[in-house]
């Protein structure tokens, strides 16, 4: 079997003018993932796409830690399991603990 797996071929990612996340190098890849597509897919017996999402509430986002305090993290807070351990920080929300 032969699989062709695509991650996160997102406009984000692969767009060099209008992409907040623009990985370099991207629209070079969608270029020869076209070729692929035009001239190979007969070979490929299945595609698999991953797509990269972050819901609002998620574990890397100050809003789901509080401190001590009842304080949110400012951005870009390492959180350790020490912490967490700790109770340095815990989930704002206590079903997460």
């Amino acid at each position: 079997m032969n699989a062709l797996l695509l991650i996160d071929p997102q406009n984000s990612f692969c767009d060099s003018i209008n992409g907040e996340l623009y990985v370099d190098g991207a629209h070079m890849d969608c270029r020869r993932l076209q070729f692929i597509m035009e001239h190979k897919l007969i070979d490929i017996d299945d595609i698999f796409v991953t797509l990269d999402t972050h819901n609002w509430f998620h574990i890397a986002h100050p809003c789901f830690w509080v401190d001590k305090n009842g304080e949110n993290p400012k951005e870009f807070t390492v959180i350790t399991y020490k912490d967490f351990i700790v109770r340095k920080y815990l989930p704002v929300n206590d079903e997460y603990y």
